[in-house]
């Protein structure tokens, strides 16, 4: 019988995906190095099995957490929105599917493909990420 091997959120089984380089420490190092009202900043979030990014921007920052507002439609931001820690988990439910991911290049044109076009990745979630529960 195989061991089960625990793997993070952030450790991806696709190679298109375009947060497949990010570890936990790299966002976490990241976030403290980065984070300041008005930066732009990505979630990553999986809903009933498809992978969704997000653009957001920083409203408000607290010692231990922060506060983002999502991009609308219609270009502007939320004046209120979702809370994380600095290692990029959400702060009312660590464990939940969506978390902070660095704003490369490749993850901002993933967030402008989910907001624009089908508001989801093409495809499975699970054909993007490995998750444990």
């Amino acid at each position: 019988m195989r061991k089960k091997q625990s793997v993070s959120q952030h450790d991806h089984a696709d190679p298109n995906s375009p947060c497949r380089d990010q570890s936990e420490k790299s966002i976490k190092n990241w976030l403290h190095s980065n984070i300041k009202v008005g930066a732009i900043v990505a979630i990553r979030c999986i809903q009933d099995g498809m992978l969704r990014y997000e653009r957001a921007v920083v409203l408000s920052i607290r010692p231990k957490n922060f506060n983002v507002g999502t991009q609308q439609r219609d270009g502007t931001f939320a004046e209120f929105g979702e809370t994380f820690d600095y290692s990029g988990r959400n702060w009312r439910d660590p464990t939940s599917q969506m978390r902070m991911v660095v704003p490369t290049q490749g993850v901002l044109e993933a967030c402008d493909a989910c907001a624009f076009g089908a508001r989801f990745m093409p495809g499975d979630a699970r054909s993007y990420t490995y998750s444990v529960r």
